[in-house]
């Protein structure tokens, strides 16, 4: 890696650290923390690991060529980022740009039957479904059962498919809060099927949905119970980091080049 591509993501990465910090020290989050956690996802954090395991993520491989052959790109990010974290310092902090505030108080007045089971349920099944059976893939379109999910298939599809998906993301944050009053032992039969098909259609789907949802919930579950967080949580919390970085995106991307050899050969998936 170029001496310069170093320096520039020393500075990204010295920028998003003053967000980190604040999650270490279990102060809000305002919208520009998260967006510029977010951004370091995409365009440090990817690329590093891209660059040393040479495994494809949220377009790093491609976005570590962009750099390397035009690294003056940074220097835009640097400048984003800049502005990012002067916004984030300025954001007042009893506005509703805090967006952690705003979700602990929210929450507090927000009550949520077990009955939402029946809504979710079938939702997350239909996104199961689409996953694994819509359409045969071809060279132009390997990952047609995810664009249907994200941006519909024509005719019901274009608004059935993306609107379960979304019903699953705000369901599952649902089942988390459910999980959290009641304990996994008080859960109903149907609420532990729900939410493990919950966490299966996220494993089924696309790598972006599967860290979106983990941020998600980690963002609601860092709202609500920031100042009950003990030490053992923080080490189950980075062990399943490293699982998922280490276990669960390989067999997520061998998986993909399976699905892009059956292509090459000639065959369909169902």
């Amino acid at each position: 890696m170029k001496l310069e591509i170093v320096f520039y993501f020393i500075i990204l990465i010295i920028i998003t650290l003053r967000s980190v910090l604040k999650i270490k020290d279990k102060q809000d989050l305002n919208v520009f923390d998260i967006i510029i956690i977010c951004f370091s996802l995409q365009f440090v954090i990817a690329p590093i690991y891209g660059y040393i395991t040479k495994v494809e993520i949220f377009g790093n491989i491609a976005f570590y060529k962009l750099i390397d052959t035009h690294p003056k790109t940074l220097i835009y990010l640097c400048f984003i980022y800049g502005l990012l974290y002067l916004c984030s310092y300025l954001s007042p902090k009893y506005s509703f740009l805090n967006i952690t505030r705003y979700i602990r108080l929210t929450d507090k007045h927000t009550n949520i039957d077990s009955s939402i089971v029946w809504v979710i349920l079938p939702c997350v099944l239909f996104v199961i479904y689409t996953l694994v059976s819509i359409g045969d893939l071809d060279e132009d379109s390997i990952e047609n059962n995810r664009n249907v999910l994200l941006y519909g298939g024509g005719g019901v599809l274009t608004y059935l498919a993306p609107l379960s998906l979304i019903i699953s993301f705000i369901g599952t944050i649902w089942l988390v809060k459910l999980l959290l009053l009641k304990g996994w032992k008080k859960y109903t039969k149907k609420e532990k099927i729900t939410f493990i098909l919950c966490c299966l259609s996220f494993l089924l789907g696309s790598r972006t949905n599967m860290v979106m949802i983990i941020f998600m919930v980690f963002i609601y579950l860092y709202s609500v119970g920031r100042y009950y967080i003990k030490k053992k949580y923080i080490i189950i919390g980075i062990g399943l980091v490293i699982v998922l970085t280490f276990v669960i995106m390989p067999i997520s991307q061998a998986i993909r080049d399976v699905k892009t050899s059956l292509v090459h050969h000639g065959l369909s998936h169902s």
